[in-house]
């Protein structure tokens, strides 16, 4: 979606509404399902090799912490992939009679419904995923006679990786909502 200039396609709207080829503007909002079709296909990728990694570690773990702390991610990636499931879909609804100007506020419905997807993720997304790992380092501490360093480096490359999604993420939603707000300014 962000490789279309919108601003220049719709340049030549007209006040009746924008004047622009509907088989453009289908086009594009196929090319905005099929990436987002994409990206949730990644997340359940994603989701389920967390799941098997991290129950199979719950499963060979030795202290109950550690045990709980790997169920947990397990638990909050298949609730990711749920989420994605119920929430993170965009099937557009094109009715080929419909009008230009419908085809523009069906896709900008999506783009704003994406936006407040991504929006909420530190939330639903990264929020269980924090929960877990939590549990788990506070399992896997280091003892007294172990260093601190290497569980110390664990826990700093976990939390700047969280840190870069959260960026990411924020990025992502305020590039959606101003994607969303353009689509709806030629509307008007």
């Amino acid at each position: 979606m962000s490789d279309f200039d919108l601003r220049g396609l719709w340049q030549g709207s007209t006040p009746e509404g924008p004047s622009v080829d509907p088989e453009t503007v289908k086009t594009q909002a196929r090319a905005f399902e099929q990436k987002i079709r994409r990206r949730n296909l990644v997340e359940w990728t994603a989701a389920a090799l967390v799941v098997v990694s991290f129950g199979g570690r719950a499963v060979y773990a030795d202290d109950w912490v550690v045990v709980a702390g790997n169920v947990l991610v397990a638990l909050a990636a298949l609730f990711i992939a749920v989420y994605f499931w119920r929430n993170g879909q965009v099937e557009l609804t094109l009715d080929p009679a419909a009008d230009t100007r419908s085809f523009l506020e069906s896709h900008a419905r999506a783009v704003e419904a994406q936006a407040q997807l991504v929006a909420r993720a530190p939330l639903w997304y990264l929020g269980p995923l924090t929960v877990g790992m939590l549990v788990l380092f506070a399992g896997s501490r280091p003892t007294v006679d172990a260093p601190l360093w290497p569980w110390a480096a664990t826990v700093g490359f976990v939390a700047s990786v969280f840190l870069g999604v959260l960026v990411i993420q924020l990025r992502s939603a305020r590039k959606l909502r101003a994607q969303a707000r353009a689509l709806r300014a030629e509307l008007d």
